[in-house]
């Protein structure tokens, strides 16, 4: 059931709807662009927290060792002993 609009009104209405659906393909490319992006930085981010527990998993390995090559050093230096 279709309205008998003036010609001006349609062809407004039809102007409208034109832009609106333009706006929404473009707004739509937007949002497959930024969930692509979001996707993205969430594999970096996860690959760097990876990385960040591997250095520093590392760095705790390498006190460790620096320790106990502290505690052998200081182990088998003579000590003087006062009398």
């Amino acid at each position: 059931m279709f309205l008998k609009l003036p010609l001006q009104t349609r062809s407004s209405l039809e102007e409208r709807n034109a832009s609106l659906n333009e706006s929404s393909v473009r707004l739509r490319e937007d949002l497959r662009s930024a969930e692509e992006r979001k996707a993205t930085l969430e594999r970096e981010l996860r690959q760097l927290q990876t990385e960040h527990a591997d250095v520093s998993k590392r760095c705790s390995i390498a006190e460790a060792s620096l320790e106990v090559a502290n505690r052998v050093s200081w182990g088998s230096t003579p000590r003087l002993v006062s009398t």
